[in-house]
């Protein structure tokens, strides 16, 4: 499994269109995006939350998967959002010492965010 992440997103470009998912496929009905990644194509059901997200221009890492045959598979993504309330989780975590307690410095989460990201 691979996670193109940061700029590294900018390289997956979207194929114009979208196409029916064939009449035989449990997904028969719905359709699918096609997107280009290193030379590969991966594809999205139009209506997942990927494509969505693409548009907007608010992706920040995509997991890509490979079978056998080398076809590309994406399984799983993470917006811009959802990378930043990421961090700022494990900074307002890792602000959680055993000093900034004892010292009354933490009175609520919102506090210690505002003093690390000054």
């Amino acid at each position: 499994m691979a996670e193109i992440k940061g700029r590294e997103v900018l390289k997956v470009k979207a194929i114009a269109g979208t196409f029916d998912y064939s009449a035989t496929s449990k997904l028969a009905g719905q359709k699918y995006r096609r997107f280009a990644q290193g030379g590969k194509v991966f594809i999205a059901n139009e209506e997942d939350a990927f494509c969505k997200a693409f548009d907007a221009g608010n992706i920040y890492s995509v997991d890509l998967d490979s079978n056998d045959e080398g076809q590309l598979s994406m399984v799983g993504f993470t917006s811009i959002q959802q990378e930043l309330n990421m961090a700022k989780t494990e900074v307002l975590l890792k602000s959680f010492t055993l000093e900034n307690l004892i010292a009354g410095k933490i009175t609520n989460p919102e506090e210690l965010i505002a003093l690390h990201t000054k």
